[in-house]
């Protein structure tokens, strides 16, 4: 059966030159009267709207909160911890975030400018004085994360990062510092230390013994996921790795000179023992003729100078043979370390340099690096908090000229599954926090302090800049410390509008963008917090568990109202109000996208296009005449004015009934 109604269109653009026009608020002046027949319906058939990706209706507080971070609590129970320990990082004041209209770039600049402004005003002073009096300098602490985002290629990432500004490598945050400390022993021994920034390190005086060396004092950083890798991965910042690294310089002699050095890692926790008795280090067997200086692991140099060349060249990578199944117990009990520390060392790798075209006469550079990769739990988490354990290994590099620069791995733990215990990585957080026992008014550290041991050398044998990514950070070689404080759990958290949030804000906007989701498994006050949680130490090894990696709609949608007699009824979202109310609604529009196309730039076009023409009944017995048209474009949650769409424009159907 034909429909033979009278059937009309009716198509409404934006004109701002007419009458203060906008893109949500315009009217539209009918050139003859148009006139509304009795029982007519009215439909939208299609229509047009253009706004910036990402609108926020409303200015939203926004918290960014670490869960999990050291000294954790674990730590902080240990019987040896001091009076005066590091304040975990936690959550700050809240954030505003303003309202308004934001491209896809413009979003991530405003919001990372406002929370690494809240991330940087975390730096202060702690309670932990390092140095001896009358100094009494108390030491920073500093949050060491920000908030950074790329957009490259398709690939997006917004969220926290481990950063450490290395604008100068070879000085400030880099340095390997050797100063005396609060710990009741020296920092070297039979050692002579050039420079300040550019350190060289002898003997002073040949001895065959190990009793000239010099201990770095600040651990390397922990929960590391990065690695140096050839080519450069240009995401991988040096900050990324947890590195100590140094350059050695050796000489040729007129008869054979046999050389020892020794660069391993330890701390003044397992160091305070033998350095107050005397120079010597305590020293545990590596094999039936050698000996070496108590601690972790280290490379054991083995060399032979002569006239012409070094006829002996050897280096082997050695570890304590219980290094594996070393927790916390070693750094909490001082019979349990010292029974750790007497073990026989292992030999991990043996390596002749002349293979690898290295000349000890010349300058050659050799780096440890530490790296963590996640397994599951199964409840061995120190603070039992999250789903995955940091399992670490360790390898050793040298610079090789025959490979034009490249980095030649010598020895890679995983490669041989030999591990190292998490706690005594992290435990460098617990920097100057532990009692020594020797003297309780002294504070020692845990960790892994870089070590240098010298034998049979003098000036034949130089260290040059030694550099590691310190938890501690000394930038002026003076007492300006500050400890950069691991985070391991992060989350974004928005407010919640109801009566007990301190802001009459309606977070939606900002939750639907960041994927903001509720898991109330993770925090105390369900009512208040919606909650996702990452790790700011993923990024750029794991970017999936390190932030967000798309953003999404904001979920807003349209009411479109005209001046014409149409019954809808519209709830709302607010506090004060959200019963429905009458309007005259003629078309309920979708949110504008579904997600943020990673390299989505300029306004963002909605094309509407109903999949049924939906006619409603203007219930009119008498003619409407109209000289003009009005539309507007309202929040659907609010019944507020779009003010963030730009253009529209819309077609009607009308038809008598």
């Amino acid at each position: 059966m034909n429909d033979s109604r009278e059937l009309h269109s009716v198509i409404l653009n934006l004109n701002k030159n007419f009458s203060n026009n906008n893109g949500s608020d315009f009217s539209t002046i009918v050139n003859r009267q148009l006139e509304i027949k009795p029982n007519t319906e009215v439909a939208l058939f299609a229509g047009n709207i253009v706004r910036a990706p990402i609108v926020i209706d409303s200015d939203t507080t926004l918290q960014v909160q670490f869960n999990s971070s050291f000294p954790n609590a674990t730590q902080q129970s240990y019987s040896n911890i001091a009076g005066a320990t590091i304040t975990p990082l936690g959550q700050e004041a809240d954030i505003v975030f303003p309202k308004g209209s934001y491209s896809t770039q413009g979003f991530c600049q405003r919001l990372c400018g406002i929370v690494n402004n809240d991330l940087i005003a975390r730096t202060r002073d702690s309670n932990v004085q390092p140095f001896p009096e009358p100094d009494n300098t108390f030491m920073k602490q500093a949050c060491p994360y920000r908030l950074y985002y790329v957009n490259n290629n398709g690939q997006f990432f917004l969220g926290l990062r481990y950063f450490i500004d290395d604008a100068n490598l070879l000085d400030g945050n880099f340095k390997t510092t050797f100063l005396e400390l609060n710990t009741g022993h020296s920092t070297s021994n039979g050692v002579t230390i050039n420079g300040t920034y550019q350190k060289s390190l002898q003997a002073k005086t040949r001895v065959d013994d190990w009793s000239s060396w010099a201990m770095g004092n600040s651990p390397v950083r922990g929960g590391a996921y990065a690695v140096t890798e050839y080519p450069h991965n240009p995401e991988v910042l040096t900050g990324d790795i947890a590195f100590s690294q140094v350059q050695t310089k050796g000489a040729l002699s007129v008869a054979p000179q046999a050389q020892e050095f020794f660069y391993c890692f330890s701390n003044t926790w397992n160091t305070e023992k033998w350095q107050v008795n005397g120079v010597q280090p305590d020293l545990a067997r590596l094999y039936t003729d050698v000996d070496l200086p108590e601690g972790y692991l280290g490379a054991y140099f083995d060399m032979v100078s002569d006239t012409g060349s070094y006829t002996t060249q050897n280096v082997f990578i050695v570890a304590n043979e219980e290094l594996a199944n070393a927790d916390d117990i070693q750094i909490n009990d001082a019979n349990d370390r010292d029974a750790f520390l007497q073990r026989q060392y292992r030999i991990l790798a043996q390596v002749n340099l002349t293979s690898l075209g290295i000349k000890m006469e010349d300058y050659n550079t050799f780096r440890w690096e530490f790296y963590c990769e996640d397994i599951p739990d199964n409840g061995l988490s120190p603070d039992n908090f999250n789903e995955k354990y940091r399992q670490y290994y360790f390898r050793f590099m040298t610079r090789s000229a025959y490979e034009q620069g490249a980095n030649k791995i010598i020895y890679d733990s995983k490669q041989d599954s030999m591990t190292i215990g998490a706690e005594i990585v992290e435990g460098g957080y617990l920097f100057q926090q532990l009692e020594n026992p020797s003297d309780p008014s002294k504070q020692v550290s845990a960790g892994l302090c870089p070590q240098f041991y010298f034998k049979n050398t003098e000036e034949d044998f130089t260290l040059l800049n030694p550099r590691a990514n310190n938890i501690v950070t000394d930038l002026n070689q003076e007492t300006n410390f500050t400890m950069q404080v691991l985070g391991i759990d992060y989350q974004f958290s928005s407010l919640f509008n109801n009566l007990s949030a301190t802001t009459n804000s309606n977070p939606t906007d900002l939750k639907n963008v960041m994927g903001i989701t509720e898991q109330s498994s993770f925090q105390g006050v369900i009512d208040l917090y919606d909650i996702s949680t990452f790790n700011p130490n993923s990024y750029p090894v794991n970017p999936n568990e390190g932030g967000i990696n798309q953003l999404n709609s904001d979920g807003n949608r349209y009411n479109i109202e005209l001046n014409l007699p149409v019954r809808a009824y519209n709830n709302t979202q607010n506090i004060a109000n959200d019963i429905g109310q009458q309007r005259t609604i003629i078309y309920n529009v979708e949110p504008v996208l579904d997600y943020i196309e990673p390299n989505q730039k300029g306004w963002i076009s909605k094309n509407i296009q109903p999949n049924e023409i939906k006619y409603l009944s203007l219930n009119n017995p008498n003619s409407i005449k109209l000289n003009e048209l009005k539309v507007q474009i309202r929040r659907a949650k609010t019944n507020e004015i779009a003010s963030e769409i730009n253009d529209a424009s819309i077609e009607l159907l009308i038809k008598k009934e």
